[in-house]
C-alpha cells in the first residue's frame, strides 16, 4: 500500500485555549493531504485523556501549556504512555524544557521546544507517527512468522 493508499493518522490537537488550537495547531494537521484525521481538540488535560480514551488516536500533539503545571502534564503523560499505544507529540513552552529528561529514550514522545512551525510538525509528526507504526507491524509480522516456524 502506498502512502496515498494509507489511512490518515487519527490525532487529537490540545492546547491551552480553543484560540490557539484553531489559530495555530489545527489548520497544518487538518489540511496535511492525506495525513491526518483530527479527531478532537482539547484545552484541558482531563478533556484530553478523556477524549484519549474515547478515541484511541494514533498520535496526540499537545501545547504544554494545556497543564497547569509541569508535575501535572508530566503525570499525565507517564500515564497515557504506560496505558495506551498513543505516540505524543509535545511543544514545550519556555517553562516546560526539564519535562523533555523525564521521557529521554521513550520512542513514542518527540519533543519540540516553542516557538515551533506547526506545520514543521505536522510534517514530522507524520513522518515519526508512520515509521513508528512501520516498525510496530514489522514486529508484528516477525512474530507471526515465529509462531508459524515453532
Amino acid at each position: 500500500m502506498n502512502n496515498s493508499q494509507r489511512a490518515p493518522l487519527k490525532v487529537i490537537l490540545c492546547g491551552a485555549t480553543m484560540q490557539f488550537v484553531l489559530k495555530n495547531m489545527f489548520l497544518p494537521f487538518a489540511s496535511y493531504a492525506g495525513g491526518f484525521e483530527v479527531l478532537s481538540l482539547a484545552t484541558t488535560l482531563k478533556a484530553m485523556t478523556g477524549d484519549a480514551q474515547a478515541y484511541r488516536p494514533d498520535v496526540l500533539v499537545i501545547e504544554s501549556s494545556i497543564a497547569p503545571s509541569v508535575d501535572e502534564l508530566q503525570r499525565c503523560l507517564t500515564q497515557l504512555v504506560n496505558t495506551t499505544p498513543i505516540t505524543v507529540v509535545l511543544a514545550l513552552t519556555e517553562e516546560c524544557p526539564t519535562i523533555t529528561y523525564h521521557f529521554d529514550g521513550s520512542d513514542r514522545i518527540k519533543t519540540w521546544i516553542a516557538p515551533v512551525n506547526w506545520t514543521q510538525v505536522a510534517d514530522s509528526t507524520h513522518a515519526f507517527v508512520s515509521e513508528q507504526k512501520s516498525l510496530s507491524n514489522r514486529s508484528l509480522v516477525e512474530e507471526a512468522g515465529d509462531l508459524e516456524e515453532g
